[in-house]
């Protein structure tokens, strides 16, 4: 996705260029490029809301029910281990902040695996960590978290806090790069609608 977004605020910033050839030849292939990349980016982002809100309908997605009842509000993540071509690959997914005697209800997709672990962080330090097996992916599970406890061995939870570091790391670097592009888009197709707005009146 890192290259794709990249390229849309690369023509978004020359489509802004172009904003200035107006007459002749040159000026209908700048309104068309335009155009071209508002539409572009719209069906990017467009794709990027569906993709990411259509886990609960792949057949390979797993839905959970995370309750907190502890007395301090631990922001969770789901960590999914995978097996591919012998050799271990992990997926992280924040799921959220949950309040004390609060839930949330997420879907997540798991391949090649029938496992994952529920990672809790109060701040920057590991309260909770757990792994759960998956017997059945057409029923929703339901985990109560009511103990601060870290299960497993020293190195899944380590691995745990350098997952999530990275998810965080990732999300922020995203978060700065769609918010970028989203202004972008908005200031090319504010424009061009100003445009056409002026070719109507003249």
């Amino acid at each position: 996705m890192g290259f794709i977004l990249f390229l849309i605020i690369l023509i978004l910033v020359l489509s802004l260029f172009f904003t200035v050839t107006k007459k002749g030849r040159e000026g209908w292939m700048a309104f068309v490029f335009r155009w071209v990349s508002v539409i572009f980016g719209s069906l990017f982002f467009s794709y990027l809301f569906i993709e990411r809100s259509i886990d609960r309908f792949q057949k390979d997605g797993v839905g959970i029910q995370l309750i907190n009842t502890l007395p301090q509000t631990l922001d969770f993540y789901i960590i999914v281990p995978s097996q591919k071509e012998n050799k271990t690959e992990f997926y992280s997914k924040h799921i959220g902040s949950i309040r004390t005697d609060y839930y949330r209800l997420d879907h997540f997709r798991i391949k090649n695996s029938d496992t994952y672990w529920v990672a809790g962080f109060m701040g920057e330090n590991l309260a909770y960590l757990s792994s759960h097996q998956i017997p059945n992916k057409n029923m929703d599970q339901v985990i109560r978290v009511d103990t601060y406890s870290i299960a497993g061995e020293d190195s899944m939870a380590e691995l745990s806090r350098r997952l999530v570091a990275q998810n965080k790391a990732n999300d922020r670097h995203s978060a700065v790069w769609i918010t970028y592009a989203l202004l972008l888009l908005f200031i090319n197709l504010a424009l061009l609608i100003k445009t056409l707005l002026k070719k109507r009146e003249a």
